[in-house]
């Protein structure tokens, strides 16, 4: 197939083949220890650039090491346990909705607010305590 310009469906196809290829890679290869992911990527007619993300496994994200830093900061317990919902990771270029959280059980993720994020993960105590003190 020759390539005059690029577009979605062919960097779509591109994206397939590369997949199959990095997964053959990852048989041949003697690195271990080792994931790796491709990410987004932004395009013009001429050029395109893929984010590959290599992670060296059970290495913390971005987002979770910033997770760590901001509750510490906020007042925050990300390890509380919540009966219903888990933070995830601390997203620092959201201003409105940085904390990152989702439902236990389910893979979907949600933003929230800070004041949320205090309310429902408060850094002394546990969940229960922190809603007995609401009602009263």
């Amino acid at each position: 197939m020759k390539v005059t310009q690029l577009n979605k469906p062919i960097l779509q196809k591109f994206r397939q083949d590369f997949m199959k290829l990095t997964n053959r890679f990852a048989e041949l290869s003697t690195l271990e220890n080792v994931s790796w992911e491709l990410g987004n990527c932004s395009f013009n007619p001429d050029e395109a650039t893929f984010k590959l993300v290599l992670r060296v496994d059970g290495a913390k994200t971005t987002g979770q090491k910033d997770l760590e830093f901001w509750s510490k900061l906020e007042g925050v317990d990300p390890k509380a346990d919540h009966p219903i919902y888990e933070l995830l990771e601390y997203n620092i270029k959201g201003r409105k909705y940085p904390w990152i959280y989702k439902h236990k059980g389910s893979e979907g993720r949600y933003k929230a607010t800070t004041q949320w994020a205090k309310a429902n993960f408060p850094a002394k105590g546990d969940w229960a305590k922190s809603q007995q003190m609401e009602t009263k």
